[in-house]
Formats: structure tokens, sequence, C-alpha cells
């Protein structure tokens, strides 16, 4: 219900990407409309709104959490501080959609 579209929703567009934190405590999922919300998992409380760019296609939260990475059509992957909301980086230069990423194990790479 909280990641649906449609009118009375926080999304304006499909959700096509969702994932939790490392710690299950939090949930972020993305749209087609360039918006990712972050949730409470535990009571469904709407924490952060992320913008970002138009057809999401992934999320994927780093390993210690806080942070999270989410690709995109468009060719560009970008990360958000989910705290605060703010873009950390925008990854450019892929010719196609970036359809899939995550941080490695270490947490200090983008992959």
């Amino acid at each position: 219900e909280l990641l649906a579209a449609g009118e009375g929703s926080t999304h304006g567009d499909s959700v096509v990407a969702v994932a939790f934190s490392q710690d299950g405590r939090l949930v972020c999922a993305g749209a087609y409309d360039g918006t990712l919300r972050v949730f409470s998992s535990e009571s469904g409380e709407l924490l952060q709104s992320l913008e970002g760019p138009e057809d999401i296609e992934w999320v994927s939260w780093h390993t210690v959490g806080g942070v999270v990475l989410a690709g995109s059509r468009d060719g560009t992957a970008w990360m958000w501080l989910a705290a605060s909301g703010e873009c950390m980086q925008v990854f450019a230069g892929h010719e196609g959609p970036v359809s899939c990423g995550t941080f490695t194990g270490d947490g200090k790479l983008v992959v």
C-alpha cells in the first residue's frame, strides 16, 4: 500500500525497485518518475524523499547502511545519503541503461 502508485500514494508513477537496508530497518522504493522514498520498515513512516533521474531501474543499500544507490535507463547511477536526502554523486558515462549495480562487500566500490 505504501509503495503503490496513484492517488494518495507517495509515488507518482509505477514503483519498480525496492530494497531493504542491511539491518532491515529501512526500505527504499524507486519509481519510474525519478522519485525514491525511504520508509521505516517497522512503522511505514516516510522518512525521506530522494529526487533522481526518471526511469529508475534498481535500488541498493550500502553494506553499512545510510547510503542508497540507484540506476536509471538514462545511463546514470545516483548515490544519496538517506537521512538527509543529499545527493553524494552521480555516476555518468554509460551508453545505455544502468540495469543493475551494488556496492562491493567491503563497501568501498560501486560495481
